[in-house]
């Protein structure tokens, strides 16, 4: 295949300093910041009621669909970004080939309220809590089979949502994409991040000296990405040119990250390939204006850009930590900033800060701007890095990463865990599995998701040991889900309720985002390379399958674990078509992701089971068991 040019052709965003690019391009040049007491819920004994919520009086608020807010305020944000970004691009729905979202808790945070109330008044949920309930169908663009993907990567799913899109454009897979992030202020995640002690008391402050944690916002961004190619043939102008990226993972630890920056490190140098550190012109920083958070990121940025650091800044300063869509709010920041050739100044930089960087400061922010960086880091250790370019800039070539018009040849093995005996389900034709090292498991990890997943890991590698595994810097994991955390973000709340927000237990908040167990396994099996979680329904296997491949091709990684987990019911057709699906990966080995009748996935689910098909260990050479794949 040969590797075309992905663009961006249109941005959309829905933003606290305002809705639409120019609203918000002005707010986030502007020396205000965007935070108020908070309005939407009212966290009870949680001293801390700062947010940067979107409301009436953000500008250009009218805008926004009132009908659909009324509903579900994720969908309305998520739809008035995506028809921005589309429009700049003229582009309709038909001509859109896949739309990708990034988000941290999805539509859960819309429904909580109602979880609560039937919590607080003892009534079992009447379904188990999906990652998503209607966000995927309102962005579908009115087309049933459009294939609709969200990233669930906590803070770095909207950069992991456009590194997928570039990489179907990159290998002619897609002409058009749309991708992005969506995120709404919830009580779960500000009760969270505050009995984890992890928020300011008024003002976010990133890499000031008196920095004291973060504040939480909201939003959502989307962009349209094409080839340059196509684009071109549409007679639509390029406002930006995506040179590359990199996806790396810590693989140390749920919360802290690495005080190195190594990883950082890596994923900056995989955006930037041959490029120089020197030809950076800016950076949009993480910085979430936690104490650990903005050191450690700072030493990575060290360690990378030595004494010659090009100019950097945070906007979440401004808006705040929006969670999953921070990094598709900051992509089109960082697009605007290309359009404009102007830098974006950091707000809260109060007094001398102890971080040797070059902090963006002052009004004065016209400046030559050819390439930067979007950085995006997250629970688990999960970072990633895009590199954007000014459009047909010569000097600053991207990214090669598919280059052959042969298609590469991969192997995979398969290995299956579950919770209960396999002869309850008819699993007979799979071993029954080892329910004493499952619980020590459960005990470690304080999470029957994440432990299944690692068991499920180290049934494969006790199958494989004569494997030669690869640099654990190239291993990678990637993690299908309809379910996600649902049960871990039910007990949650269910603590919440019953004991009060000012004391549930701040342990049990790691796991409600969904890619913790993805995470843990990466930290079990020492995979730093690429992390992902992907839901898509009934299809979540199969898309999780594909971006497996992708990250092959693309040459992201030289081994990837490749896994389906859910919360599944008595229906025996559900758990035969997951085992079929472990068991037969060439299955879904196609481009195209169609209807869920055409893989007879029958996806009713009833009392809840848990079973994990870890399938499909991909590497360049065969292992003991192994099955082709091309």
């Amino acid at each position: 295949m040969i590797s075309r040019t992905p663009v961006i052709t249109g941005v959309g965003v829905v933003s606290s300093t305002g809705i639409g690019a120019e609203r918000f391009w002005k707010g986030i040049q502007s020396p205000e910041d965007r935070f108020r007491e908070i309005s939407l819920f009212s966290p009870t004994g949680i001293p801390n009621r700062i947010a940067s919520e979107i409301g009436p009086w953000v500008p250009g608020y009218e805008t926004i669909d009132g009908e659909l807010l009324s509903e579900s305020r994720i969908c309305a944000f998520a739809v008035a970004a995506q028809n921005e970004a589309m429009a700049q691009a003229n582009c309709n729905a038909s001509d859109v080939d896949q739309v990708l979202v990034g988000t941290t808790v999805g539509d859960i945070a819309t429904h909580e309220v109602e979880i609560r109330a039937r919590k607080s008044n003892d009534i079992d949920i009447p379904m188990k809590l999906k990652v998503d309930q209607s966000l995927r169908r309102a962005i579908s663009l009115s087309r049933d089979n459009l294939p609709v993907q969200m990233f669930l990567t906590a803070c770095s799913a909207g950069n992991l949502a456009v590194i997928r899109a570039c990489q179907l454009i990159e290998s002619g897979k897609a002409e058009i994409v749309v991708a992005g992030g969506a995120e709404i202020l919830s009580q779960m995640a500000f009760v969270g991040f505050a009995r984890m002690r992890g928020m300011a008391e008024q003002k976010c402050r990133p890499f000031s000296e008196d920095r004291d944690g973060m504040l939480l916002g909201e939003g959502a961004a989307f962009v349209v990405i094409e080839s340059a190619e196509h684009a071109a043939a549409r007679g639509v102008n390029s406002l930006a040119e995506i040179r590359g990226y990199g996806m790396s993972c810590d693989a140390k630890h749920p919360t802290a990250p690495d005080l190195e920056g190594e990883g950082i490190v890596r994923a900056m140098q995989s955006a930037l390939g041959s490029l120089s550190p020197t030809q950076v012109d800016y950076v949009c920083a993480h910085g979430t204006g936690t104490p650990q958070n903005d050191a450690a990121e700072a030493k990575g940025y060290t360690n990378f850009f030595g004494s010659k650091c090009p100019p950097l800044s945070s906007i979440k300063g401004s808006i705040g930590h929006s969670l999953g869509a921070a990094s598709a709010i900051e992509l089109v920041a960082c697009v605007l900033s290309i359009q404009n050739q102007k830098l974006i100044p950091q707000l809260g930089l109060e007094g001398q800060s102890t971080l040797d960087l070059n902090f963006v400061s002052g009004t004065e922010t016209s400046c030559k701007i050819d390439l930067v960086l979007n950085n995006a880091f997250a629970f688990f250790g999960n970072n990633t890095s895009i590199a954007l370019g000014r459009p047909q800039q010569s000097s600053v070539p991207r990214v090669i990463r598919y280059e052959s018009e042969q298609p590469k040849i991969y192997y995979a093995t398969a290995s299956i865990a579950f919770d209960y005996p396999a002869n309850q389900w008819g699993g007979e034709c799979l071993p029954d599995f080892d329910q004493d090292r499952l619980q020590v498991l459960v005990r470690r990890f304080r999470s029957k998701r994440a432990a299944v997943v690692v068991a499920a890991i180290e049934r494969w590698l006790e199958e494989a040991e004569n494997a030669e595994l690869p640099d654990p810097k190239r291993r990678g994991i990637v993690l299908g889900s309809e379910t996600g955390a649902g049960a871990d973000i039910e007990r949650f709340l269910t603590e919440s309720v019953e004991k009060g927000d000012a004391i549930v237990n701040p342990g049990l908040f790691p796991w409600t985002v969904h890619n913790a167990a993805v995470g843990t396994a990466a930290i079990a099996a020492d995979c730093r390379g690429p992390n992902i979680v992907i839901s898509s329904g009934a299809l979540s296997y199969s898309s999780a399958f594909q971006q497996s491949l992708a990250l092959l091709e693309a040459g992201c990684a030289d081994l990837v674990y490749c896994g389906v987990y859910e919360s599944l019911g008595d229906s025996d057709g559900t758990v035969a078509a997951i085992t079929a699906l472990a068991t037969r990966p060439e299955f879904l080995g196609r481009n195209y992701i169609g209807p869920a009748e055409q893989l007879n996935l029958d996806t009713s689910i009833g009392n809840a089971k848990s079973v994990i098909s870890w399938a499909n260990k991909f590497k360049k050479s065969g292992f003991r068991t192994e099955e082709r794949i091309s």
